[in-house]
């Protein structure tokens, strides 16, 4: 069964249970209209595929109070799976705190981060899944994109917790114009319990403000998700084969 919500296809890019979105928009290393320097970035989405739909909400904040400048930053992130296993559902729960650094090379910026991760899965009764209950792991994660305005956008990021083996990498490329970055992805995800990747493209809507209070980012993502390595009773945490659909927001500050 798949599942969409009144406004249709929903968020950023990850159906499993500790997947990372480190979604800071392309605007963030631009001082805000008020000439005051961006202290941090909050983000939050939500992702749908068949038979599993991920929330998520985080927040990464510039300890030197200047996001674009060079510096040490720190991020909290959490977020929810529900997921299906024939006529049942199970749930999961996942959560970090991370320390990790920003840089600028020319054209192209960067950021690392390590941290703890903390992840809870509740399955449906007789499901026979490696993905149980709750484990605690250190997690690494990076991002590296071309900078703000650069005619042409390339961006890799990735992440791995060895709690359950969660991992989660990214890769887009396309063209930016006027507020508008647009293009094709990839996604490979997984962990003990599945494994997929995902083909599709994406379009950014940079520095929206329709109530004129304080500018956003918006991305709408979709395409497909290819199931690897589907368990016998269709078990997943990251859902199956089929089509996917996401919608993610960023706002600095």
């Amino acid at each position: 069964m798949l599942r969409f919500s009144g406004f249709g296809l929903k968020t950023a890019a990850a159906a499993c249970a500790g997947a990372f979105m480190f979604m800071t928009p392309a605007s963030a290393s631009e001082p805000s209209s008020e000439g005051q320097p961006l202290r941090g970035v909050f983000f939050s989405g939500v992702d749908v595929v068949d038979g599993a739909e991920y929330f998520y909400d985080g927040v990464i904040v510039a300890l030197n109070r200047d996001l674009s400048r060079d510096g040490w930053m720190l991020r909290a992130y959490g977020s929810r799976v529900d997921y299906d296993s024939g006529n049942d559902e199970g749930r999961g729960w996942q959560g970090d705190i991370m320390l990790g650094y920003k840089f600028t090379r020319g054209p192209i910026w960067g950021s690392i981060f390590v941290g703890a991760d903390y992840q809870n899965f509740h399955n449906p009764p007789n499901t026979d899944s490696e993905v149980d209950g709750t484990e605690w792991g250190f997690k690494v994660a990076g991002d590296l994109s071309t900078a703000y305005g650069s005619p042409i956008y390339a961006n890799l990021s990735g992440s791995y917790s060895t709690a359950f083996d969660s991992y989660w990498v990214r890769l887009r490329a396309g063209l930016h114009r006027d507020n508008l970055t647009y293009g094709p992805e990839a996604i490979m995800m997984g962990n003990e319990s599945f494994e997929a990747q995902r083909f599709g493209g994406f379009i950014t809507f940079h520095n929206l403000n329709p109530l004129r209070m304080r500018p956003f980012d918006m991305t709408f993502s979709g395409g497909f998700q290819f199931q690897s390595d589907d368990n016998s009773n269709g078990f997943g945490t990251g859902g199956g084969e089929g089509a996917y659909g996401a919608i993610g927001f960023s706002m600095v500050f």
